[in-house]
């Protein structure tokens, strides 16, 4: 339970800076937390979330493994920073698709068991490509309303440089079903059938995007 709240209390605090960010004002239909209370709360919050999560990090019974844990949570948390940087700072023409596959792709539960490097390995595969696959569709998603202000780091507004705007998209979406397959197959490598839950959500959305596929 504490490592599930760490990695949610992370994954809302990014969502809450990433909408400051990209002045985005909905999220899921309801009003952003920086346009309710402004931009300096909302950054306020979104650090006291990551603030609690390194609290529930230290939570955790196993204390042996929590120096592990404290430092996969800086990583994460750092990785996600330099990404967020990048998206500032780079200028658009400058983004192609092999930057943008870092800036997308930024295991707590394997640490805190003590897997073994080969696991974790396995497991850093399979969830940076279910990631990046899970940005390229949404990408696909926010297209138009990216475009709107100025493409950024929109993989369709990147491939359309080279490939034109017919062929972006399906490529995007192609792209996308390959990181999946992939990731379902390691998923489903990972020991003691913990990916099961994970090739499920592949196996899903593969489902879903293979059926928009022009052939």
């Amino acid at each position: 339970m504490h490592l599930a709240t760490c990695v949610e209390l992370l994954h809302n605090a990014s969502l809450i800076h990433d909408d400051v960010q990209d002045s985005e004002l909905q999220r899921r239909g309801r009003d952003t937390l920086w346009t309710k209370y402004g931009t300096g709360t909302a950054i306020c919050i979104g650090d006291e979330l990551i603030s609690r999560a390194f609290y529930h990090a230290a939570l955790l019974e196993k204390s042996a493994r929590v120096p592990a844990l404290i430092r996969a949570v800086h990583e994460h948390i750092n990785q996600t920073i330099t990404g967020q940087t990048q998206d500032l700072t780079l200028a658009p023409d400058t983004i192609d698709e092999a930057v943008y596959a870092q800036i997308a792709v930024r295991s707590l539960p394997f640490i805190a068991s003590g897997a073994h490097d080969a696991a974790l390995e396995q497991v850093g595969l399979c969830t940076g490509d279910f990631a990046l696959a899970y940005q390229i569709l949404d990408d696909i998603e926010d297209q138009v309303e990216d475009a709107a202000r100025g493409g950024g780091m929109n993989l369709i507004a990147i491939l359309a440089r080279t490939h034109g705007d017919a062929a972006a998209t399906e490529l995007a979406r192609a792209r996308a079903c390959d990181l999946l397959h992939r990731a379902r197959r390691n998923a489903l490598e990972l020991p003691a059938g913990s990916g099961t839950l994970l090739a499920n959500c592949c196996e899903r959305m593969l489902r879903e995007t293979e059926a928009r596929i022009h052939v």
